[in-house]
Parts: C-alpha cells; structure tokens; sequence
C-alpha cells in the first residue's frame, strides 16, 4: 500500500511530542555536509543518545530555511531513538 508521506510524518510529529522527554536523551545537532549533484549540501544532523538507532529519516522542511522549529522537530526525533538530518536548501 502506498504511504502518504504527509501523513506519515504528521503521526511521527504526534508519537514524539507526546512522549516523556529524559534529561538525559537530549541531543545537540552535528554540522554535517554531502555532495549531490556537484553541489555541497548543508545539514545539521541530530543522533539519538541510545545505541543502536531505530532508522533514519531526512526532514525535509518547506519554509525555505532552517530555523527553531524545524530543529526542533528533528531533536525530537532523536530523542525518540531516530538518527535525524535537516538539510539546508
């Protein structure tokens, strides 16, 4: 069955903020950069503090740049035992 990726990501949105947060699951993003296409791609990645990691996902945001919110999202996301990156573009 397909998956609406809207949807998806609005019911990950709503699992992680409704989960009790630890002190010591906060996470801090790491700079990062790939190449793709010929041309440096910006990031910031987040990775859970519990090893092994559940998977991984890219949050690709629409507002046009990086800011609060969508770190937010992600730290939340890898608070939640995901490995999350938010690109620049």
């Amino acid at each position: 069955p397909m998956v609406d990726r809207r949807r998806a990501l609005a019911g990950m949105i709503a699992a992680s903020a409704a989960s009790p947060r630890s002190a010591a699951a906060q996470v801090s993003p790491e700079p990062t950069s790939f190449d793709s296409r010929g041309h440096t791609i910006r990031a910031a990645l987040f990775r859970p503090s519990e090893r092994p990691a559940r998977a991984g996902l890219v949050f690709m945001h629409g507002s046009g740049s990086v800011g609060p919110r969508q770190l937010g999202y992600a730290r939340r996301f890898a608070e939640q035992g995901y490995i999350a990156a938010v690109p620049v573009y």
